[in-house]
């Protein structure tokens, strides 16, 4: 587990390190493995978040992405039918949780980005509709961030640990075959799957409409995600040249969605139509130097030595 310094005197952030995967491992053992340091670092990051500490949810975010990843994995599996019940509560349990932190996340990238953007964009006529603006955003921030609070399992409790812990307890209990050999196999299968998936959503970039983006966006996040999951199977630097390329990906589409969600904001918010159309020209200009580089980049996934080719 790396612990990277948030702040001096600050409880550190916490990411979620890789699973090493081993040859003798059973399908239990992996699952257990896969779960185990998200879920250490949800909590961690969960106990810690508060709107002073913006980024403590974010590294909650991830490590949800993750354990959603591993459980999407593993779920279709014959090994783990008896959790399978186990394996849905855990997937409602978490996507519920995404759910509020996304509140809490899309509330601080519009405080900290979209309003500073705007003051920059602005003459001095539309700065009191901005303040407006902006009061209004704080205002929901602090109830998106209310709602995190409220959750069982910003204290370290709730259904979300509760149904991991119980699985995971079962899971070491048992054990089912499965060697490296045959989980080399599976992963191959899901990640041809999720790249092609990749592929598809990508066809003609420069065409893509917001709607299409976010797609795309997802299909890029869940491959990284799956990725990060079986990476150890193969020669590191063959997953971390194919990782490179997924994270800059999701970083340039993220930036696209964060844009696009800002604007729907706006418009929830009652900002006056110059405001909007302030924004909507700084959209089109993100889009207009990002999508070529998105599309560059696709082109590079696409012909990279993907690790299990």
């Amino acid at each position: 587990m790396s612990e990277p310094e948030h702040k001096r005197g600050a409880s550190p952030l916490l990411t979620a390190a890789l699973p090493q995967l081993d040859p003798q491992l059973s399908v239990a053992d992996v699952l257990r493995m896969a779960l185990a340091d998200p879920l250490r670092a949800l909590r961690h990051n969960l106990v810690h978040a508060g709107p002073q500490e913006p980024e403590f949810v974010h590294q909650a975010r991830v490590s949800v992405r993750r354990l959603r990843t591993s459980v999407r994995a593993f779920r279709a599996m014959s090994e783990v039918r008896p959790w399978r019940d186990d394996l849905r509560g855990l997937e409602a349990s978490l996507r519920t949780l995404n759910q509020v932190l996304g509140e809490a996340r899309d509330a601080d990238i519009f405080q900290g980005v979209t309003l500073d953007t705007l003051r920059v964009g602005i003459g001095p006529d539309l700065l009191p509709a901005l303040v407006a603006v902006a009061t209004r955003a704080e205002a929901r921030r602090v109830a998106a961030y209310a709602a995190m609070v409220a959750l069982p399992e910003k204290s370290g409790d709730g259904p979300v640990f509760l149904l991991a812990e119980r699985l995971m307890g079962e899971l070491s209990s048992t054990a089912l075959a499965g060697t490296r050999q045959a989980m080399t196999h599976v992963a191959k299968a899901q990640l041809q799957k999720a790249h092609a998936r990749v592929m598809r959503a990508a066809r003609h970039p420069e065409r893509l409409g917001a709607p299409q983006r976010h797609r795309l966006r997802i299909a890029v996040k869940r491959l990284r995600y799956l990725t990060d999951v079986w990476a150890s199977l193969w020669p590191q630097r063959r997953s971390r040249r194919y990782l490179t390329q997924l994270e800059k990906l999701q970083q340039a589409l993220g930036a696209l969605n964060d844009a696009a969600v800002a604007g729907r904001t706006l418009r929830q918010l009652k900002a006056g139509a110059a405001l909007r159309a302030v924004w909507r020209a700084h959209e089109k200009r993100l889009i207009a130097r990002e999508m070529p580089r998105v599309a560059r980049r696709l082109a590079a996934l696409e012909h990279s030595p993907a690790p299990w080719r």
